[in-house]
């Protein structure tokens, strides 16, 4: 029997399995996929029997979850921190809102604001099947163009520091109310790049400096364009379970731009967290 074939988008695994029914024989072949949300997924069974007569009878069935009207949506579901991960902390998160598939931390710690990553705290998630994202804060204006290399040496220095491999992506966490220029975020990507690390920033498109800076540094360098990955803050319609995550739609800047993830959740009350989306090529350069 040969394989059936599978869009170059999909990855299915397939278990081909003989058998004999009221002295038919056949194979059964099962075929599944999970999704790239949890807990969306697809699974699809088919079977062939061969007769007697050697003529074939297919029965195709496909069983698909379906989240907010479109199926297996490519979006990974996941949560960042500013607390350490603990057993207890992964633990609230996973029963009361689902299995994060990434957990963004801190590079470094602000005293008072931010717990700083450890390389036990990586061993737990990765242990756990979650991703970690990498995230820098140890700054709090985005000026200048050399500014944005020395922000992005300290990036790459903690990644190595930590164990993280390069070919991974590095967060630079630009809040709504920083003074940010299109100097700053050139000098970023200009310094992430030969690093081997990839670099993203953490920002709002809509309240503040960020949108301007950054359409007029990609104007003056279409690196900016094509290297820099933005993780959206705005929308935020409020933190929700795995299941009940909204439609991925992030605001992104009136210009180009690589809006592969949305913080649509912010300050959840049962658990320490907010609550994020991201596609699955954002996903694919975590940690």
């Amino acid at each position: 029997m040969k394989r059936p074939p599978a869009s170059s988008s999909s990855i299915y695994t397939y278990l081909y399995v003989p058998f004999i029914f009221s002295g038919t024989k056949g194979t059964l072949l099962l075929g599944w996929k999970m999704g790239h949300s949890l807990p969306s997924f697809t699974l699809r069974l088919s079977f062939s029997v061969s007769e007697s007569n050697h003529s074939d009878r297919n029965i195709h069935i496909k069983v698909s979850t379906k989240e907010k009207g479109e199926w297996g949506l490519p979006f990974y579901w996941g949560v960042d921190s500013a607390e350490k991960v603990t057993k207890e902390t992964y633990d609230c998160v996973l029963y009361n809102f689902g299995k994060p598939l990434f957990w963004g931390r801190y590079l470094s710690p602000i005293p008072g604001k931010v717990a700083g990553l450890t390389r036990d705290e990586a061993e737990l998630l990765h242990n756990s099947g979650t991703k970690v994202l990498p995230i820098f804060s140890n700054f709090s204006r985005a000026t200048g163009y050399r500014n944005g290399r020395v922000i992005a040496q300290n990036c790459v220095f903690h990644a190595r520091r930590l164990g993280i491999p390069k070919g991974k992506i590095i967060f630079a966490n630009l809040e709504k109310d920083f003074e940010i220029d299109e100097g700053w975020i050139r000098g970023f990507i200009d310094a992430m790049f030969p690093s081997g690390y990839k670099p993203g920033v953490y920002a709002d498109p809509v309240h503040g400096e960020f949108s301007n800076a950054y359409c007029e540094a990609a104007a003056r360098d279409e690196k900016v364009s094509v290297q820099l990955v933005i993780w959206s803050a705005e929308p935020e319609p409020g933190v929700t379970k795995a299941r009940q995550a909204p439609k991925f739609n992030p605001h992104q800047p009136p210009c180009k731009a690589n809006v592969w993830g949305w913080q649509y959740g912010r300050n959840s009350a049962v658990c320490p967290i907010d609550t994020n989306l991201f596609d699955r090529r954002l996903y694919d350069m975590l940690w």
